[in-house]
């Protein structure tokens, strides 16, 4: 095995340790870490248009339980897209897909970058985490504690490959167009 950036030698067929295999590329730790940052992401439900998927809510408080917990989504089974409503995280629970809007009222100009950039696909994606968090700042009644729906993930962003760049491509002229056809 041989990493398709510095050439480097790794032991035996099977991919080693801390390596990554990116479609056809393999790339040793420490060519991986020069070439991608990591970024995690926390993004709300918008509450206001949660109502759009009423099943969905549904198959969640039964994947949730009662007790709450947070359900797993494999990272071939969901993605984020930008359409004509604003963002959005599409994932498949309970055998059917859901557009689930996002809440990005209080994202600064990079959230949405990088929004951008998972959504083009220019951006490797994790595991994506669904749970319910208590409501900031919200005070619980005797009977119920208000929560939102959040969405948990990590992802790997390129890094641009000299300084030079790095500005150029934080300009939103060079972002991927908003608009998707759903």
């Amino acid at each position: 095995m041989t990493c398709s950036g510095c050439a480097r030698h790794g032991d035996g067929e099977h991919l080693p340790r801390g390596w990554t295999r990116i479609d056809q590329a393999v790339l040793c730790n420490t060519c991986y870490r020069q070439r991608y940052r990591r970024r995690s992401f926390t993004l709300k439900l918008n509450g206001s248009r949660a109502g759009d998927a009423p099943e969905f809510v549904s198959v969640l408080e039964q994947a949730l339980g009662p007790g709450g917990g947070e359900v797993l989504v494999h990272h071939q089974c969901w993605h984020f897209a930008v359409t004509l409503r604003g963002f959005v995280v599409r994932l498949r629970l309970g055998g059917k897909w859901s557009a689930l809007p996002l809440d990005s009222s209080k994202w600064p100009r990079g959230r949405r970058t990088d929004f951008r950039r998972i959504a083009a696909g220019r951006a490797i994606a994790g595991d994506l985490r669904v749970l319910r968090m208590p409501t900031p700042g919200s005070v619980a009644s005797n009977q119920h504690q208000p929560v939102d729906i959040v969405c948990k993930t990590v992802a790997w962003l390129p890094r641009p490959s000299n300084p030079k760049r790095r500005r150029a491509e934080q300009r939103p002229e060079n972002d991927p167009p908003d608009i998707r056809k759903e």
